[in-house]
């Protein structure tokens, strides 16, 4: 008996959710229960429920207007949390803050602790739960004034004269007091992740918009270039800091090996626009050496700004590259796997009805549902490439050796 449940236990069909393919070439429908638990997996991370199982028993399914039904249900249900935490972790980079990225440091214990780096990562996953359950615009993902705070992120973000009356640590809506930050860009958990340790990174910031919210991939530096000369710096150093040179200008002096220059071009000036926030996202008037902020930049297309809230409205000019590229993101997801060629007219189609949607979050969750990928497989023998080897690190953010 132990043999045989080891067996099973081990078997691929126990192991996997395996998904049974014709051997014919063409496009097919997938099972009805297969449709069910690729459904389930997709907004809950878990099993299909009883009515999921009683409509793919009843063969209803792959009706359109049944799946539109069912993808609202599992919106409103709390088990949704977890395709809309999973998914924000992983599209964002936040998932690791606290861990491996941005570490509990004894200095930083004043304001800085596991349960802040909790809130932290909690903020743009609940920006993403209130869009998606209140059917809003999917561009609030770059422009939201609100957030959700708790006692703690009161704190930390240094808010006490604003939020007087904020008690408790259960996260509550609020509108920012100001434009510094809005949606899911400047939040403390992003430009935490997009820093060194005890130092900030336009470079990487710059990469980090360009790749996360653009889909405009950054090349790897070439191998002979050296790394940015790290600030060596306490701080209350102040012998220190009275010749130290600032983030802007050991950037520009870095930048001047012609082999930097075009792609350095095009992060920095992303990056110098966010160096208000400090390598743990706190907002700074001033350089670790007292001198001012300078947070202008001029893409090489031209567009100038000056700060965060300037840059958030270059991009929101750009706003179809950015639904484009989150749309394949959330395709991929639902999916379970990396976009072929063959998928680029699907994430086309759904990028259009979005914007004629005027870009309601349900409505790219429900045509993703109801795509040809998502409800059909390819039959006959697929040609599975194998993926490209990972470009290497430029750097590895805030990490204590």
């Amino acid at each position: 008996m132990k043999l045989a449940l080891k067996g099973v236990l081990a078997g691929p069909d126990f192991l996997f959710k395996l998904e049974r393919r014709s051997d014919k070439p063409g496009i097919y429908p997938i099972g009805q229960y297969e449709l069910a638990s690729r459904l389930s997996y997709f907004l809950w991370s878990t099993m299909p429920d009883d009515e999921l199982n009683t409509l793919a028993a009843q063969g209803r399914l792959q009706d359109p207007k049944v799946l539109t039904a069912q993808v609202d249900r599992m919106l409103d249900d709390p088990r949704s949390r977890a395709f809309t935490g999973t998914f924000i972790g992983q599209w964002l980079g936040t998932q690791d803050l606290g861990g491996r990225l941005a570490p509990m440091l004894t200095e930083l214990q004043a304001y800085y602790t596991p349960p802040v780096a909790a809130d932290l990562r909690a903020e743009p996953i609940l920006l993403f739960e209130r869009v998606l359950g209140e059917n809003r615009s999917i561009l609030e993902l770059l422009t939201a004034d609100y957030t959700y705070m708790t006692d703690r992120l009161v704190k930390f973000y240094q808010l006490e004269e604003h939020f007087k009356d904020f008690r408790g640590n259960q996260p509550q809506l609020v509108k920012w007091p100001d434009n510094r930050r809005a949606g899911v860009m400047n939040s403390g958990a992003v430009m935490a992740i997009t820093s060194h340790y005890r130092q900030t990174s336009p470079v990487l910031r710059g990469a980090w918009v360009l790749e996360t919210l653009l889909g405009t991939p950054v090349p790897p530096p070439p191998p002979d270039v050296p790394a940015l000369p790290a600030v060596k710096c306490e701080e209350n150093c102040a012998e220190t800091a009275k010749t130290a040179v600032g983030m802007r200008s050991r950037i520009l002096a870095h930048r001047v090996n012609p082999s930097c220059t075009a792609c350095h071009n095009l992060m920095d000036p992303i990056g110098f626009a966010l160096e208000n926030f400090d390598w743990t996202g706190r907002w700074r008037e001033k350089e670790f050496d007292g001198s001012p902020i300078d947070a202008s930049g001029t893409l090489p297309s031209g567009e100038k700004f000056n700060g965060a809230a300037e840059l958030r409205q270059v991009l929101l000019e750009r706003k179809e590259e950015f639904l484009r590229h989150l749309t394949g993101k959330l395709l991929g997801y639902a999916l379970g796997r990396s976009l072929q060629d063959g998928d680029s007219c699907t994430v086309q189609r759904l990028a259009e009805t979005l914007q004629k949607d005027d870009y309601r979050a349900r409505t790219i969750i429900r045509e993703i549902v109801l795509s040809v990928p998502f409800r059909n497989s390819q039959g006959g023998q697929v040609a599975i490439e194998a993926p490209p080897p990972p470009p290497p690190k430029r750097t590895t953010p805030m990490v204590v050796k």
